[in-house]
């Protein structure tokens, strides 16, 4: 399972040095586009782990933005 991890993932996403993303981006977390604070935190990173994963909220919003080409 993977709560056993987290705590350790955690702690090693905090040594991470995050940089903003150079293009916009949907996090599949929360099904939207995602902001630049959330994702230079671990904890962001450490509750893609454990979240439910909303792909088709992510890729209505990716539709409803006029996006025609994905990448997974």
């Amino acid at each position: 399972h993977m709560d056993d991890i987290l705590d350790e993932f955690r702690q090693v996403a905090a040594t991470i040095t995050y940089h903003p993303p150079r293009i916009p981006l949907v996090s599949t977390l929360t099904g939207r586009p995602t902001t630049t604070d959330e994702l230079l935190t671990p904890d962001y990173w450490t509750d893609q782990i454990r979240g439910t994963v909303r792909f088709t909220d992510a890729l209505t919003s990716l539709h409803e933005a006029g996006t025609t080409t994905f990448v997974e």
